[in-house]
Order: structure tokens, then C-alpha cells, then sequence
């Protein structure tokens, strides 16, 4: 799976800390049991599927949590939100 399938590991990593982790916890989980080599070149092409794929949220900031959300929400309505007037 974490050769052929990243998103489903990355979704089953995110379901057992309850939709949300931060990368240092991916990697704790996933280092060295499931990922042997190298951790940064396959967690660069995770990441780069992870932003395409509407079910996930993945933040620029490395402090903040990448999110699994049930309901996809596509590319162009995510690029609007961060646009948007914050609501007052």
C-alpha cells in the first residue's frame, strides 16, 4: 500500500487519530515499519497526490494538521475559500 496506494495509507494513518494528524505524527507511525527508505521523497509525492485529492486539507504551515474530510470539495472551491472576506 505505501508503494501503489498513498492516499489510502494516508487516510488510514489520519482515521486513527481521528481525521487529523500533523506530518511528524504521519511519519512516527509510518517510519521505519511501513516506510524503510527514503521518508522525504515518498512523503513529497504523497504530499503532492494529498493536495490534488478534495478530501484532504494539507496546510502550508507545518505546525497545523492535515485533515481527512468525508466530503470532497474541489480544487477551485478551496482556492475561493482562501480568497474569501473573513466572515465577521
Amino acid at each position: 500500500m505505501a508503494a501503489t496506494n498513498h492516499l489510502e495509507l494516508v487516510k488510514l494513518v489520519l482515521s486513527s487519530y481521528g481525521g487529523q494528524s500533523h506530518r511528524d505524527q504521519i511519519q512516527h507511525a509510518l517510519v521505519p515499519e511501513v516506510i524503510r527508505d527514503d521518508w522525504k521523497k515518498w512523503w513529497e509525492a504523497a504530499k503532492r497526490e494529498l493536495k490534488k485529492d478534495g478530501h484532504f486539507q494539507v496546510p502550508l504551515k507545518k505546525t497545523e494538521p492535515i485533515i481527512y474530510q468525508m466530503k470532497e470539495v474541489s480544487l477551485q472551491d478551496r482556492l475561493l475559500e482562501n480568497f474569501a472576506p473573513p466572515k465577521v
